[in-house]
């Protein structure tokens, strides 16, 4: 080849003006593009480019290859239309299909719920009520606390922190407020109304500081605090977040990830379905944006293509973490996102958000959270976030459960990625006998890795008198995740196999025996997830005693212990109504919970199944 045909190389010299030719129309790299530079489009970096320095931001727009940036970017475009997807679920109370090609499944809720999601989350900022009800976003009320309410609203909340997603270290949290508060006795209120103004995430905490207090005078200002805390996050969402390039404005990337996780969890308790869909998906885009799912990545990579936006010439790369504890939070924030996503996507039916696609350059890397004490005292593994691809390994049964996924938050998001992974066969599942055998190896890996993961679960009636009652709390509702995924698992097969009849009971049961061993004093505010897990074993116990009554055979075929007796299934329906009469006790979620499973219960009223 002649050295006119060769192609060009980038040059390994400071090029003067004179080096640049116009590059033919739309075959400028996406840097000059943006600039609106001349490009002698040099591969693989232009001259431009290597003059500026920019080395890492020069990418050419192939036809048949995407660069990083704009597949990233259709990425964060696929999260928006993942929301208008769900909404028009919503509407039609149906599951969305899958972008990726995931198949959808029917989810946990009714379709009674489903037009409860549709209706009050287009009405709720008209609509009044308390947080038991639908919480309106007018903000009527005063939606600064005084600094004696901030104390009694931080004093409810912090107990319950864990259960809504609260990621943060606390003894940080605490002491970045109160040095903000300290030596200001005679302007401690103005100062705290500045404060409040600008942090989106005080105001979250607010929210359901209000929601758990016992003070009545501020609980009525739920609404207010809400509003107030929409509106701040809705200022600093993920698009907006970008634009904002002078240093002392850049907001706390932490602190808008934690209010969105805040908020999803408060609109999900509330019943608001849609509306804590658009927040998670707010969180998700954040931390792909600031690559929170890379952290300690052992795959290098090109730290100015964390960027995402068209025109922007700042890179979005968060500064390295300060220390461990301060890496710590950025790990907590991924995978609290992580587990709120997969988690409500199998709840609403729909497709997770974050798709772990390495096309999309978004396979997760981020290691399995450690316990805060961990980054604390620094006594992390040698290997730790040593390997990548964290939720695909597992998934795959090449990652073993090690000491890097033992933490209780760990716990959750193993849980969490199993539960998803599970419904996805249930929604892809056949009875076919061919479709079966394709789908046999992963099945039993999905099975193995559920039944291992069971069993390395901590005890929870060693929990009781080992661990603090928030830490037992939070371990309950993980083993009722676990074996909520065999049942999503197994269900295809309910009728037709014995064995995942047996399974499903059994789970079933191990549901109900799970949330009996939290102590009734701290079920009063738990999780959003447990009264929708809770609503499971009622429709299935309910729906194996109706089919008996139907087809007038005995459970007694059935081959595990828990079906042996008919009345003692049914027994199960009470203890469970028992329960959730006691979980979230203001939520309009465990509302809605309580009467679906009611209603579930008047199936039985007629047969033999029936109890006084």
């Amino acid at each position: 080849m002649s050295p006119n045909n060769s192609p060009p190389l980038a040059p390994q010299y400071q090029p003067g003006p004179a080096a640049y030719m116009r590059a033919p129309k739309g075959k400028a790299c996406l840097n000059c593009r943006r600039r609106k530079l001349k490009c002698d489009c040099a591969h693989p970096v232009c001259s431009q480019c290597v003059r500026l320095g920019r080395e890492g931001d020069c990418e050419y727009s192939e036809k048949d290859q995407k660069t990083r940036t704009e597949i990233l970017e259709e990425h964060v475009a696929a999260l928006k239309a993942r929301i208008v997807e769900l909404e028009g679920a919503a509407n039609g109370g149906a599951g969305v299909s899958h972008a990726d090609g995931f198949a959808s499944w029917p989810g946990l809720l009714d379709d009674d719920d489903f037009a409860d999601l549709a209706g009050t989350s287009h009405d709720a900022r008209h609509s009044g009520g308390s947080h038991g009800s639908s919480p309106e976003l007018t903000g009527r009320g005063h939606s600064i606390p005084t600094y004696p309410e901030a104390q009694i609203l931080l004093d409810a909340f912090l107990p319950h922190a864990q259960e809504v997603g609260f990621f943060l270290n606390t003894a940080r949290f605490l002491s970045k407020v109160s040095q903000q508060l300290s030596g200001l006795s005679s302007v401690v209120n103005s100062l705290f109304d500045t404060i409040n103004e600008s942090d989106p995430l005080l105001s979250a905490v607010y929210v359901w500081g209000a929601a758990l207090t016992s003070d009545e005078d501020l609980r009525v200002q739920q609404s207010a605090y809400l509003a107030k805390a929409v509106r701040q996050v809705s200022e600093l969402g993920p698009n907006k977040v970008r634009t904002i390039n002078t240093p002392t404005a850049q907001p706390n990337v932490l602190h808008i990830i934690q209010a969105h996780v805040l908020l999803a969890n408060y609109f999900y308790n509330a019943g608001q379905f849609a509306e804590g869909r658009r927040h998670t998906a707010d969180a998700v885009s954040l931390v792909v944006l600031y690559r929170l799912h890379k952290i300690r990545s052992p795959t290098p990579h090109d730290r100015s293509k964390m960027s995402l936006a068209h025109a922007a010439d700042e890179e979005l790369a968060m500064r390295p973490a300060a220390d461990l504890i301060e890496e710590g939070e950025r790990i907590h924030a991924f995978w609290q996102v992580c587990i709120l996503d997969k988690t409500w996507a199998v709840v609403l039916g729909c497709p997770s958000l974050m798709v772990a696609d390495d096309s999309l350059g978004a396979e997760i890397d981020t290691p399995w959270p450690l316990a805060t004490e961990q980054y604390r005292d620094g006594t992390l593994p040698l290997d730790y976030g040593s390997t990548g691809q964290t939720i695909q390994s597992y998934l795959s049964a090449h990652d073993v459960l090690s000491s890097s996924g033992s933490s209780p938050l760990g716990l959750r998001a193993r849980a969490s990625a199993l539960l998803y992974r599970a419904s996805w066969y249930a929604s892809s599942g056949s009875t076919d006998p061919a479709a079966r055998e394709r789908h046999a190896t992963s099945f039993e890996t999905t099975e193995n890795l559920l039944d291992r993961f069971i069993l390395s679960l901590p005890s929870l009636e060693a929990a009781r008198s080992q661990l603090a009652p928030e830490v037992h709390r939070h371990l309950a509702v993980t083993h009722c995740l676990a074996r909520l995924a065999i049942v999503q698992l197994h269900w295809p097969f309910y009728d037709d196999e014995l064995n995942s009849a047996a399974k499903i009971m059994s789970a079933c049961k191990a549901i109900v025996v799970a949330a009996e061993t939290v102590p009734a004093s701290i079920l009063a505010h738990v999780d959003p997830l447990l009264p929708i897990i809770l609503t499971t074993p009622p429709r299935v116990i309910a729906t194996e005693l109706v089919r008996v009554v139907a087809s007038n055979v005995t459970v007694y075929k059935r081959p595990h212990m828990f079906c042996v007796n008919p009345h003692i299934m049914a027994a199960h329906i009470d203890e469970t109504i028992g329960i959730m009469r006691r979980v979230n006790r203001d939520s309009r979620l465990t509302v809605l919970q309580l009467e679906a499973v009611n209603t579930i219960n008047s199936a039985l009223v007629g047969t033999e199944f029936q109890r006084p």
